[in-house]
């Protein structure tokens, strides 16, 4: 047996009660390990509430939860078991803690991530310190995914959740951390964050302190995930980033290796995605604005959406709520959901729509369905009905639904090194920089950047290539708004490409209402549109058109229409006035006036939406009553030519 083999086994089978710290390098198989000890602690008796899983991303999160679903990691006395177990990101445990806590959910709604988590971790080490120990009292076990990605605030959570419930030198829980200094690529948020800063290597140095000769340190080594020819590239890599060579030197060789992979021989276009290997695709990025540049070169010009399904994951954006609760529950008028009538609606739904349909849409099998909405109702799983006042108004909580849900398992995958943490790919293509992209690192930023480097390198299975810079136009860069809200931007040639569909960017009772949408009878066409065509409507373009307020001349708002060629068609809903605003302070200040028409845009996924208390009259019947029905979400950049302020179009 290899000594990875047996360092493993060590992980898998260590007593609930171990403390461990488990160094894993890129594919040494730390999902597998993940999984497999999750399933032994299962066989030891314990149950799915005593385990904590915390992991930095949704992705991660996914990756992990795919991987309990594979045969061979449960057993059948397992896998029912394994369905019930909660793999949790920092901030959708965090926001469930506070709220456990007796914090209002819209106040923690309207903070940011960190600053909830900070929150938290104040309440630990203050008067609420007991408190939380009482929520947590059940925890015999924490795993901790990615350790080196845990710097600054989500770093000091981790020790001071371990320091409450592992508390060194006294009884308490185990806990197994995984992670990989050599990839540990998020310094520079901690860096720059407004608390005082906790670098992932001072998390490192800080728990072996705290629990000492206690802790046992396991290394993994062996690259199981790449074909030979990658992992030995990996791993020649990976000792030049642990090496005794400055940052610099380290992210010249790491980029040098880059620049030598071989390239596409097509340019990023439709075409492109005809000439794929097999498998599934990843193009990483570095930033939000090269991903979202390659995923509008890759759609192209046309309106439709492409014939291979591409999925385009931004840092920072929010989860959706699944489209299959809307499919099964808006045309409901009761208040009340009994579980029987539940089962009948799921098995008429699922007849109705096909396999191929409920697949699109994410439709669960039944029992799961039901445990799914009981728990984001915050009942119980012996619930027999669920009240809808109570689902509605926690359908957007971060954890209503488990994190993975909404994650796309499309064809092509484009998105930041950063996103793909944790995750692993058939082919990965890497954007090359630019050559305008050049510029002076500072020390600490160039070790970081080696290490963004050997993460986009090793997230590969097969197949490794690059894609040069000079495929994509210059990207979008964060300008901040109103709010707290960043928008990619950017001015070129004499337009404005400018990010939308941003949480809050749509009204979301412009999906059902009569007098938007031209007739009493459209709000129900328009939702069997969505409905029935989801996986089409994926990728198509959208148009968004300036329509002033018929009680106030001086308002508007804009359209969301279909994208015919470069003209409006069928109207789907409209935008908030939250986006009228950040236009506004985008193009007033510079003497240009709101654009008529904004092009462009993509429908990124069907969705379920939750109405308003109270429900606008032009709204009608079951979504009336139901508050509840199919919207869309938007991605990429509206792209408009701006006007001066008095010029006729």
């Amino acid at each position: 047996m290899k000594r990875d083999d047996v360092n493993q086994l060590r992980v898998i089978e260590a007593d609930v009660s171990a403390r461990m710290l488990v160094h894993a390098g890129p594919g040494t198989g730390k999902t597998q390990v993940s999984a497999l000890r999750l399933a032994k602690l299962i066989q030891e008796g314990i149950r799915p509430a005593g385990i904590l899983v915390l992991s930095f991303s949704r992705s991660a999160v996914r990756t992990l939860a795919k991987r309990l679903e594979k045969p061979g990691i449960s057993t059948a006395d397992t896998v029912e078991e394994l369905r019930h177990l909660s793999i949790r990101t920092f901030d959708a445990w965090t926001f469930r803690i506070l709220r456990q806590l007796g914090l209002p959910p819209a106040e923690l709604l309207s903070r940011s991530y960190e600053q909830n988590i900070q929150l938290l971790v104040d309440r630990i080490k203050g008067d609420d310190r007991d408190a939380v120990r009482s929520l947590l009292e059940g925890i015999h076990h924490v795993i901790i995914d990615e350790f080196q990605d845990l710097p600054g605030v989500r770093g000091r959570l981790v020790l001071a959740l371990l320091d409450l419930i592992a508390p060194p030198g006294a009884p308490g829980a185990g806990f197994t951390v995984l992670g990989d200094p050599a990839q540990g690529i998020y310094e520079f948020a901690s860096r720059h964050e407004n608390t005082a800063g906790t670098g992932s290597r001072d998390s490192w140095a800080e728990l072996r302190s705290m629990y000492g000769t206690t802790l046992a340190e396991i290394s993994l080594r062996t690259n199981y995930r790449a074909r030979s020819e990658l992992a030995e590239a990996a791993e020649g890599l990976r000792k030049i980033l642990t090496g005794d060579l400055d940052g610099a030197d380290k992210l010249t060789r790491l980029r040098e290796y880059i620049s030598g992979l071989p390239a596409s021989g097509t340019q990023l276009s439709p075409y492109w995605l005809t000439h794929m290997p097999p498998g599934q695709v990843a193009i990483l990025t570095r930033s939000n604005g090269e991903a979202v540049r390659v995923a509008q070169a890759l759609l192209g010009q046309g309106a439709e959406g492409p014939a291979v399904s591409v999925s385009l994951q931004l840092a920072g954006h929010v989860a959706t709520v699944p489209g299959w609760i809307a499919a099964l529950l808006s045309p409901l008028r009761a208040q009340e959901l009994p579980r029987s009538q539940f089962d009948k609606i799921h098995a008429l739904c699922l007849k109705k729509l096909g396999p191929d349909t409920s697949n699109a849409l994410g439709l669960p099998d039944a029992g799961t369905a039901w445990q799914r909405l009981v728990r984001a109702a915050g009942l119980t799983l012996s619930a027999t009905s669920v009240p809808m006042e109570i689902l509605r108004q926690r359908l957007d909580w971060p954890d209503a639904f488990p994190d993975d849900q909404s994650l796309s398992d499309a064809r092509i995958f484009v998105t930041t090194v950063h996103q793909a943490k944790g995750m692993e790919f058939d082919s990965v293509c890497l954007l090359d920089r630019r050559d305008e992209d050049e510029k002076e690192d500072t020390a600490a930023d160039a070790q970081e950047e080696a290490s963004v480097c050997f993460v986009g390198i090793t997230r590969a299975r097969t197949n490794l290539g690059v894609i040069p810079g000079s495929d994509i136009f210059r990207p979008p860069v964060r300008r901040e708004f109103p709010g707290r809200r960043g928008r990619l931007t950017t001015w070129r040639n004499g337009w404005v490409n400018m990010e939308m569909g941003l949480p809050g960017d749509v009204d979301v009772s412009g999906f059902v209402d009569a007098d938007l949408l031209g007739s009493p009878e459209e709000p129900a066409s328009l939702q069997q549109l969505f409905l029935t065509q989801c996986e089409l409507l994926n990728g198509r373009k959208v148009m968004l058109c300036k329509t002033r307020v018929a009680e106030d001349s001086d308002r508007v708002f804009y359209k969301i229409h279909l994208q015919d060629d470069r003209k409006p068609g069928r109207v789907l809903g409209r935008m908030s006035e939250q986006l009228s605003r950040d236009l506004l302070d985008l193009l007033y200040d510079r003497g240009y006036s709101l654009p008529s028409t904004i092009m462009n845009l993509r429908i990124s996924s069907v969705a379920t939406f939750a109405g308003p208390e109270e429900v606008p009259p032009s709204i009608p019947e079951p979504y009336r009553s139901s508050r509840l029905w199919l919207g869309l979400t938007l991605s990429g950049t509206g792209d408009f030519r701006p006007l001066r302020r008095g010029t006729k179009k």
